[in-house]
C-alpha cells in the first residue's frame, strides 16, 4: 500500500514539474491573452455539444444492455455514467476503478440486471469507445506526419508505440468475431491471481463475445453510436478552437484532437495535468501555431470536462446519502421489531 501511495505521489510531482516547466517557458500572461479571446457564447455552445456527446454515450450503453432484453431506467444510466466519468477524470491511476464503479452503481439501482451483465456491458462499451479513440489517435499522428516532413523523433515514437494497442484491438475483433476465447490463453496465470474467480472472467468473456456476433443488430447500432460520439467530440474540440479565434484546416484539427487522446492514455494523471499541456504545446508548434494557443486550448478543454466530472461527483454524493438513508431505515426497522 505504501509503495502504491509513493507512486501516486511521484505522479503528482511529475505532473507539477511539467506544469511549472510549461508555464515558465511560455509565460502565464501570454496564455491569459489567448484565453481572453474566447467568445462568451462559446461556453454554452461547447457545453451543449459535450452534453450531446455524453447522451450519445449513454444511449450506446443502453443499446448494449438492451441486447439482453432488459428494460433499464434511463435516469439510472445517466447517474452511473457521470459517476464513472468523474472517477476517470479525477482518479485514473486506480486501474479499473471507473468501470467497477459504473457496473456496481448500475447493479445497485437495477436489481434485475445481474452483476455479470452489468460488468460485461461496461466492458463492451469501453471496447467500442477505445476502438474509436485509438482510430482518432492513429489519424492524428498520420495527419501530423503528413502536415510536416520535418516531424520530430518524438512523434515517430508515438506513432510506433500506438501501433501496439491498435494491433491488440484488431486481434481482439478477429478472435471475438470467431468466438475464440482470449482468457483461456492465459487461464493458468489468471487462476493463480484470481483463484476461483477466473470462472467469472470466462463467463463475462462469453457475454462480450455473444454481443460481438456479426449478425447482432445491436452491435452495428452501437458501433454507429460510437462513431457518432467520436464525431461530436471532434466538433466540440473544433468549436473550442473556433471560439478562440483560431483558424485551422481539418488535418490540423484532427492532429490536435488525436494527441488529446494520447495525453490521457499516456500517463494516468488526474485530468492529464501537465502531460496535456506539454504535448499540445508541441503539437501546436508543429502545425504552425504558437505554444500559448495550445496551452490555452487545454485549459478550456479541461474546464468544460471538469463541469461534467463535477456532475458525476454530485450524483455520487447523492448515491451515498441514499445508501446511508437505506441503512438507517434498516436499523430503525430492526430496532422496532426488537
Amino acid at each position: 500500500m505504501k509503495k502504491k501511495n509513493f507512486l501516486i505521489f511521484l505522479m503528482f510531482v511529475f505532473s507539477g514539474t511539467l506544469i511549472y516547466f510549461v508555464y515558465k517557458r511560455i509565460g502565464v500572461r501570454e496564455v491569459w491573452e489567448k484565453l481572453s479571446s474566447f467568445s462568451l457564447e462559446g461556453i454554452f455552445v461547447i457545453l451543449g455539444i459535450m452534453g450531446i456527446s455524453h447522451l450519445i454515450g449513454i444511449f450506446r450503453w443502453q443499446t448494449i444492455l438492451k441486447n439482453g432484453k432488459a428494460k433499464i431506467n434511463f435516469k439510472n444510466l445517466v447517474s452511473s455514467w457521470f459517476l464513472s466519468f468523474s472517477v476517470t477524470f479525477f482518479i485514473p491511476f486506480i486501474l479499473g476503478a471507473a468501470e467497477t464503479t459504473r457496473a456496481y452503481s448500475l447493479k445497485r439501482k437495477e436489481k434485475k440486471v445481474s452483476l455479470k451483465k452489468s460488468f460485461s456491458s461496461v466492458l463492451i462499451d469501453k471496447i467500442l469507445e477505445g476502438t474509436t479513440s485509438f482510430l482518432m489517435i492513429f489519424l492524428g499522428v498520420v495527419f501530423l506526419i503528413l502536415y510536416s516532413l520535418s516531424v520530430s523523433i518524438e512523434v515517430w515514437i508515438f506513432f510506433l508505440l500506438f501501433l501496439i494497442p491498435i494491433g491488440a484491438i484488431i486481434y481482439f475483433y478477429v478472435r471475438a468475431f470467431k468466438s475464440q476465447s482470449m482468457a483461456k490463453i492465459v487461464e493458468k496465470p489468471l487462476k493463480k491471481i484470481l483463484n476461483h474467480r477466473v470462472k467469472n472472467v470466462l463467463e463475462i468473456e462469453k457475454e462480450i463475445f455473444k454481443f460481438f456476433e456479426l449478425k447482432n443488430k445491436k452491435l452495428r447500432k452501437s458501433i454507429g453510436l460510437a462513431l457518432l460520439r467520436q464525431l461530436i467530440d471532434f466538433l466540440a474540440c473544433f468549436s473550442i478552437l473556433f471560439f478562440m479565434g483560431i483558424k485551422l484546416t481539418l488535418p490540423q484539427a484532427i492532429a490536435i484532437i488525436g494527441f488529446i487522446y494520447i495525453s490521457y492514455y499516456l500517463i494516468p494523471i488526474p485530468a492529464a495535468f501537465g502531460v496535456l499541456e506539454i504535448i499540445q504545446a508541441l503539437v501546436f508548434t508543429q502545425i504552425g501555431f504558437n505554444p500559448q494557443a495550445g496551452v490555452a486550448f487545454v485549459l478550456l478543454f479541461r474546464s468544460f470536462n471538469f463541469v461534467f466530472a463535477m456532475l458525476g461527483v454530485a450524483f455520487g454524493f447523492r448515491s451515498i446519502l441514499h445508501w446511508l438513508g437505506e441503512k438507517m431505515l434498516q436499523i430503525s426497522d430492526k430496532n422496532n421489531k426488537a
